[in-house]
């Protein structure tokens, strides 16, 4: 696996993975309105620094997650390929997290995430990578509210 920056033409390939049923509440809305939004994706200086894709021998995009430092732990978003879900790529994906994690940012151990819910498979994966539930709480998404979960890993 192969760990690199996503460039502009990536983040626009992931912005139209289309995730089915209960899930698609993680689809993204389109390129253009994504950038009417300024959506952190699709600002060029912050995808080369926060944005990063893992890519397999063939060099096809499994995956995509932005590290995001706040200073007091590093905020993690995630996407898997929707084509490739349920194939144990989770873990790898979780891999990259955590490893690209410790080399970027070696002096903070502490790498937070948040899932809904209902995304048992996702919850089932963090939990086997590490990550703890920390709290449960109500927010407001694009798609109305939702019960998410505060996950929390702590490296060595």
């Amino acid at each position: 696996m192969i760990i690199k920056n996503i460039s502009e033409i990536e983040a626009k390939e992931i912005s139209l993975w289309k995730y089915l049923g209960e899930y698609s509440v993680y689809n993204y809305p389109s390129w253009e309105t994504m950038c009417k939004q300024n959506w952190a994706i699709t600002i060029d200086n912050i995808r080369a620094i926060e944005y990063f894709g893992l890519y397999n021998t063939l060099n096809i995009l499994i995956g995509n997650f932005r590290l995001h430092n706040t200073g007091e732990f590093i905020l993690v978003s995630l996407a898997l390929n929707p084509s490739l879900c349920g194939k144990g790529l989770g873990n790898e994906l979780m891999n990259a997290i955590k490893n690209q994690s410790k080399i970027k940012y070696p002096d903070i151990t502490k790498i937070v995430l948040e899932v809904r819910s209902f995304n048992r498979r996702a919850i089932k994966c963090y939990q086997k990578n590490g990550f703890k539930i920390e709290n449960i709480y109500i927010k407001d998404t694009l798609t109305g509210k939702d019960i998410f979960f505060k996950m929390v890993y702590y490296s060595a």
